[in-house]
């Protein structure tokens, strides 16, 4: 009898362990950035809450895993991060756990900026021609001055990255609604009993993003002649969806210290191109943007293109394309 009792407890008990495991819970997925975290919050619903891994304002080209954070992976059902060319921090911590990785750059159906299709035509960032709003971006004017100097230096650390794509695939909301798409399968096949949950949550968000796109080409629709020049190649995404005029970036990798030979060359950039602004990020040090700028006409403005500033959950990303077009407008339309 009292085998029998065991026999039951321990039957109860692996039925339990599977109806747990059917439902989604905190921390079964992890996120690396803002955006993502919020477009995989919003696909989740009211079911569980996604891990975010950088959540204050911090760079993905800087950050650095805590033991915390490696164990929250470790646990993980599902690991949503952009991909190793761009969150090299993830590389270690994913070796074991490739299985649950969810990488974004590798999505077939996203939009690339065109003439970022080919790895093999971007060496040093050449073919920046065929972004559309990028005149004047062939191999970033300058470049051949930098043999050798600290811009270059601590390449050899990212050995085998490709670094000549713009991987800020979020920028573009249809390439969101693409990622949208990708959670609601992945969490699908795990939690089969919630995809009806899971497609209602999605549809609903495919919604917003094609009213934010058409909100924020509005906007930006008196200002998308205008020449700017950004921090780093974060903005392809976008500026090619919104037909924007990016004409240089200040620095070629923000992981690397900027030379004073670059400064100068981005100074004379700016004066050429008669540049009305040029755009700081608030995850690094705004000095260098308004050492720049010294000399010209242009303004200082400043993009976020994580959404730091703002609350993390299933309403960023949306409020998140609005400011990165309300920062642009603000600073391009000033008198």
């Amino acid at each position: 009898m009292k085998s029998g009792l065991i026999a039951l407890s321990l039957i109860l008990s692996a039925l339990s362990t599977q109806l747990h495991a059917a439902k989604p819970a905190d921390g079964d997925v992890v996120v690396s950035i803002r955006p993502l975290h919020s477009l995989a919050a919003t696909v989740l619903g009211e079911l569980a809450e996604p891990k975010l891994l950088l959540d204050k304002a911090q760079s993905p080209h800087t950050f650095q895993l805590k033991p915390s954070d490696v164990r929250a992976i470790s646990k993980a059902q599902v690991v949503v991060y952009v991909g190793p060319d761009f969150e090299s921090f993830m590389e270690s911590a994913m070796e074991e756990r490739k299985e649950a990785g969810l990488i974004i750059s590798e999505l077939p159906a996203l939009s690339w900026p065109e003439g970022d299709e080919e790895h093999e035509e971007h060496e040093e960032h050449e073919g920046h021609e065929g972004h559309e709003g990028h005149e004047g971006h062939e191999g970033h004017e300058g470049h051949d001055e930098h043999e050798g100097h600290d811009e270059h230096e601590g390449h050899d650390e990212h050995e085998g990255h490709d670094h000549s794509r713009d991987y800020h695939l979020w920028m573009d909301p249809r390439n969101a609604a693409v990622i949208a798409e990708a959670l609601r399968d992945r969490f699908s096949a795990l939690y089969p009993e919630f995809a009806d949950e899971f497609s209602a949550n999605t549809e609903r968000l495919l919604a917003e993003l094609q009213a934010v796109e058409a909100s924020v080409r509005g906007s930006l629709e008196s200002v998308s002649e205008l020449p700017y020049m950004v921090f780093h190649d974060a903005y392809g995404h976008f500026e090619s969806r919104f037909g924007m005029h990016n004409v240089g970036a200040i620095t070629i990798n923000p992981a690397i210290a900027t030379s004073v030979k670059r400064l100068r060359a981005v100074r004379e950039r700016i004066r050429q191109e008669e540049a009305v602004c040029v755009f700081s990020e608030p995850q690094f040090d705004s000095r260098l943007v308004n050492t720049a700028v010294e000399g010209t006409d242009a303004r200082t403005g400043l993009l976020d293109p994580l959404g730091t500033n703002l609350e993390p959950g299933p309403s960023l990303y949306v409020a998140f394309l609005q400011q990165v077009a309300t920062q642009m407008k603000d600073c391009l339309s000033a008198q």
